[in-house]
């Protein structure tokens, strides 16, 4: 999967769960629902749907902040087609330095309290945004190819809902992952799909 790189802060949590907002133009939805499993900080999971139609809700907000000395999420997960906005909040300098790989994608300075730049992700990937500044910092945007995606609780525990009933393919992701695991999952009308998952370091 393509890499790229930013950084970032959320003052809304786009996951409860974006599908919910499209359930009323579904006529006919499920859920997914399940456990990750052999990974810590399962918080940082992000569970979608790689090929279920729809489209992103017009007017999300989605932030990645830098606030003491930290990106805030760790990762910020975002359908394809998504504005996100940057912001420093600290009272000293940052940046926001995105790589795909070795090569860099852009690198912003962001030297001013309350500074905010815009980035439109139009390609899925995983994109690690770094401080040169302070090279402790390290935040991902994972651009998801559907608007169903949702993250794991701290017990692994995850609901996705909304999504239309049909066969699809189900991915979690994790930044500490070896690889990011997919199941085909079968979504039954207005009721639940039952799926665990399993990652490894």
């Amino acid at each position: 999967m393509k890499k790229q790189t930013v950084t970032a802060l959320v003052t809304m949590f786009p996951l409860l769960s974006a599908s919910m907002a499209l359930a009323a133009a579904v006529d006919v939805v499920g859920r997914v629902e399940g456990t990750i499993k052999g990974i810590s900080k399962r918080t940082a999971t992000v569970i979608y749907v790689e090929d279920a139609p729809g489209t992103i809700t017009p007017g999300t907000r989605y932030v990645l902040d830098q606030k003491d000395k930290t990106f805030s999420p760790f990762v910020l997960p975002v359908p394809v087609g998504a504005e996100v906005v940057f912001v420093n909040s600290d009272p000293i300098m940052h940046n926001v330095h995105s790589y795909n790989g070795k090569d860099t994608i852009f690198n912003w300075g962001m030297a001013i309290q309350g500074m905010e730049l815009k980035k439109t992700f139009e390609e899925p990937g995983d994109v690690l945004l770094l401080c040169d500044v302070h090279p402790e910092m390290e935040a991902w945007v994972k651009v998801v190819p559907t608007p169903y995606y949702t993250m794991a609780d701290e017990n692994g525990n995850f609901v996705l809902e909304g999504v239309p009933a049909g066969e699809y393919t189900v991915t979690a992701w994790h930044p500490r992952a070896k690889k990011p695991q997919s199941v085909t999952v079968s979504i039954p009308a207005n009721g639940v799909a039952k799926v665990d998952f399993k990652l490894k370091k």
